[in-house]
């Protein structure tokens, strides 16, 4: 009973703290070349860094791609990977190898069209970590695909930007 508890408190917080970032990116926007609505503390060198890892790793999973997929993480114990769905927490794995060994039984059987962006924000948090938080839905054959907020942790490492951690909470759109 308190893990479901737990659990219930962990979704609502993220759940709130996804809405809360898209608030404040709304009210700070800046509309980019592609129309998408951005709020960054970011350069602009390293937003584009950061946007392009987020929506590869967006694209990469949902289309099955491992390879593309697994560039996007550091690959190391240090990492978190969540999914809410129906404000429970259904998947949480940490350390690289797992979510690895994870990785085929997560993958979507959606028959994927393609991948609408809606919302980027990115907060700088130090020098060498940022925090990220995207909104899209998913498109299939069928309407009204479903819905995804993603939070992200990313790490420079050797010059590079990796994923940390990764929750996303998906849900489906009212009709």
């Amino acid at each position: 009973m308190k893990r479901i508890i737990l659990l219930q408190a962990v979704a609502m917080i993220i759940s709130y703290t996804a809405i809360a970032q898209i608030n404040y990116a709304y009210s700070k926007t800046s509309e980019n070349k592609n129309g998408l609505q951005s709020a960054s503390s970011l350069e602009p060198t390293v937003e584009l860094q950061i946007k392009n890892i987020v929506e590869n790793e967006a694209y990469s999973f949902y289309c099955a791609n491992f390879s593309e997929w697994e560039k996007n993480w550091l690959q190391d114990d240090s990492c978190l990977m969540g999914s809410i769905a129906n404000q429970e927490l259904t998947t949480e794995i940490k350390g690289w190898k797992l979510i690895e060994a994870a990785y085929q039984n997560m993958q979507s059987n959606l028959p994927l069209i393609g991948i609408n962006f809606y919302e980027h924000s990115y907060n700088k948090i130090s020098d060498n970590i940022v925090d990220a938080a995207s909104s899209f839905q998913i498109i299939t054959e069928d309407p009204g695909g479903p819905f995804v907020q993603q939070r992200i942790l990313l790490k420079k490492v050797n010059g590079e930007w990796k994923i940390v951690a990764l929750y996303n909470y998906e849900f489906d759109l009212p009709n």
